[in-house]
């Protein structure tokens, strides 16, 4: 959730929906809260402390700062139907992929199969992804732009450059 800036655009585009977020930064969360708290709820959770079951839980540029990302991915997915997450795609450091190291804010690299395992282990039963520019995942005027990405990418040829990795998840739990 961090500040919640991705939930004016869902909130935009889906007014019916209750929206939440949840962080372990509770002045982030203060702040989500003072911009967001007419249409969204916030907790001050952890990956491990969260409660209860979602329709779908958002996951944006997080799971690149964690080692575990699989076990966290699958914690999520026991918490929701649909799981979305974006990371960046194919990031490198010095032409190797990215490892833990204290120096870096960033310890894992993903490509298109990054969360197959989740799938071959029957934690989901099924994963689609794209890959996108980041122009098209971070505008200089907003957060991420996840629904209507999801609507245009087919197709689309995707230049070289920064780029983000979106993965849908569908949990077993969700019988779809």
């Amino acid at each position: 959730c961090g500040m919640g800036d991705a939930l004016p655009q869902f909130h935009r585009r889906f007014p019916q929906l209750r929206l939440s977020g949840c962080d372990v930064s509770a002045s982030a969360l203060a702040a989500a809260k003072t911009s967001y708290g007419t249409f969204a709820t916030f907790y001050t959770w952890s990956f491990s402390e969260i409660i209860g079951q979602f329709d779908a839980i958002y996951c944006s540029n997080t799971l690149e700062h964690f080692t575990n990302y699989l076990e966290t991915a699958g914690l999520l997915l026991s918490h929701c139907h649909v799981l979305y997450i974006l990371v960046p795609y194919m990031e490198f450091r010095c032409g190797r992929r990215l490892s833990a190291n204290i120096e870096y804010y960033h310890v894992a690299t993903f490509g298109e199969r990054a969360f197959s395992s989740l799938v071959n282990q029957g934690t989901a039963l099924r994963m689609r992804t794209w890959v996108v520019p980041t122009p098209d995942v971070w505008h200089a005027e907003g957060p991420p732009r996840l629904v209507r990405l999801l609507t245009i990418l087919k197709g689309q040829t995707i230049p070289r450059g920064n780029q983000q990795l979106i993965v849908v998840l569908v949990s077993k739990q969700s019988g779809q």
